[in-house]
């Protein structure tokens, strides 16, 4: 049976190397590249494994994994492409949301 992989992430080019060479591997993948989206996909689809970015336009990567994690414990990588600013405004988010 085909492994499906959920990939939520708001950058086009990510997506298309990413797709690519998991396709040439044999996993079926599934896109979305708003949090909301990937949310009703992962419901719909129930994917094996998802590859989350952290910063999406309409949620944080970090709401998606919680949202996520009230349901299932599936595997979840996070993607990132942070920048030291960056790396401190998501530590700050982080810290609201484990306190």
């Amino acid at each position: 049976m085909t492994q499906k992989v959920l990939l939520i992430d708001d950058d086009t080019s990510i997506c298309h190397l990413v797709c690519l060479h998991l396709n040439k591997l044999g996993y079926k993948v599934m896109e979305a590249s708003r949090g909301i989206e990937g949310l009703q996909l992962w419901s719909e689809i129930q994917p094996d494994l998802i590859l989350l970015d952290i910063m999406i336009p309409d949620m944080s990567g970090w709401a998606i994994c919680q949202k996520v994690r009230e349901f299932s414990n599936i595997p979840i990588i996070m993607l990132t492409a942070r920048d030291e600013d960056i790396d401190k405004r998501v530590d700050s988010i982080w810290e609201q949301m484990t306190t």
